[in-house]
């Protein structure tokens, strides 16, 4: 599977999607006097999460859809009308871009702030995201799918685990995008590390990612100016807009109306074969740019009290983009097999095994990815004040 082929059966929603929302109600920059006033500290922006949430469903009900519609399970497309749901990686890859701007806004440039920058997206993403790689090798290994012996498999689990650049997805299908979401990083640590060489290379890495929407080109190319790289830098300038914008912007609802109604059109477009998916990833940053500013904006303004069950599952939503794909295809293998008893109609079907991935990302969350960032995070704490207490002994 490459890269590109990523509307394919095999492939996966973004991570991007799949970022902490942190330090999102910092102090505002000082050279900001229309930066919004969130009164205190807050460690998310509930709205988003809401997002988060809705954007891994949506992607969820496209592999779900797709899987079933296989010749070796169902063999029938049971809602076309979810056939636009991967642009939760449109979503994800704008989305992380404004929360890495805006929770490091502050920051001051250096081998400091790169090294905070680097620990936290570590833990963040690689512990869950290496039990996940157990879980899906090891029902390889039970299907008898799992090669050992074959170097490329090797390879992939190789890279899969550091998320290198990888031509073809070998072990985990959802972990191309995690590659994208890591080279982001890279070039957002070089800016922390030194504008003046940052700035430069952030433009390049933009202009390349806008043309590589307009030519075909074939890897390491089409990796490194992916349109959907480009989404980053549009959530960077959300993140701009937010902090030197927020409180000027009078109809923030209106904003995310706006995205809101953009996405909208483009996925019923889209789910109609009118646009195709590599136009179609354009208008979908785009509206998903408006809503994420409109729906910040707007919590900043009129603090909107979100439904708490949404912001866990917003919460939840790297957990159900690391495991969702397995969990469905293991989903599937069971429905065939009940449905020579059962007769069910299909789209139940449908419903049971989405509800089944669904309930699979929110245990992995809760057993898994929730402790170990807890533990992660106690361990940067001790580490923290291990090197206070050298400071004060010295």
């Amino acid at each position: 599977m490459t890269n590109c082929g990523y509307r394919t059966a095999a492939n996966g929603f973004s991570g991007a999607v799949a970022m902490t929302i942190e330090s999102m109600a910092a102090t505002p920059h000082p050279a900001s006097a229309n930066a919004p006033n969130t009164g205190a500290r807050r460690a998310t922006i509930d709205t988003l999460q809401v997002g988060r949430f809705l954007a891994a469903f949506a992607v969820l009900l496209f592999h779900a859809n797709l899987t079933l519609a296989l010749p070796k399970y169902f063999g029938v497309e049971y809602a076309p009308a979810v056939r636009a749901g991967f642009s939760g990686v449109e979503f994800f890859f704008m989305l992380s871009g404004f929360i890495i701007a805006l929770a490091h806004w502050r920051d001051q440039p250096g081998g400091a702030a790169v090294k905070r920058f680097a620990l936290k997206r570590f833990v963040r993403l690689y512990p869950p995201l290496w039990v996940a790689i157990a879980i899906v090798v090891v029902a390889m290994i039970g299907l008898g799918t799992a090669d050992f012996t074959s170097p490329l498999f090797l390879r992939g689990i190789i890279e899969t685990v550091l998320l290198l650049p990888a031509e073809e997805e070998q072990v985990l299908a959802v972990a191309w995008t995690l590659r994208h979401e890591v080279l982001f990083y890279a070039v957002f640590a070089i800016w922390l590390w030194k504008p003046q060489i940052g700035w430069p290379l952030g433009i390049l890495m933009l202009l390349g990612s806008v043309a590589g929407g307009f030519v075909t080109s074939d890897y390491p190319i089409d990796f490194l100016f992916s349109p959907h790289n480009a989404l980053f830098g549009m959530g960077v300038a959300a993140a701009w807009a937010y902090r030197t914008r927020g409180t000027t912007i009078r109809h923030p609802l209106a904003l995310l109306g706006v995205g809101t109604g953009l996405f909208a059109i483009v996925w019923t477009m889209v789910s109609m074969g009118l646009v195709s998916d590599k136009i179609a990833v354009w208008p979908f940053g785009l509206g998903a740019m408006l809503a994420v500013l409109g729906a910040a904006c707007w919590e900043a303004q009129r603090h909107p009290v979100m439904p708490r069950a949404l912001v866990f599952l917003g919460d939840a939503s790297y957990s159900i983009y690391l495991i969702h794909f397995i969990a469905i295809s293991l989903a599937a293998k069971i429905a065939v097999r009940l449905d020579a008893m059962l007769y069910l109609p299909g789209l139940l079907w449908f419903l049971l095994v989405s509800a089944a991935a669904l309930v699979a990302g929110i245990g992995f969350h809760l057993i898994v990815e929730r402790p170990l960032l807890r533990m992660s995070r106690d361990w940067i704490a001790r580490g923290k004040n291990k090197s206070q207490s050298a400071i004060s002994a010295g």
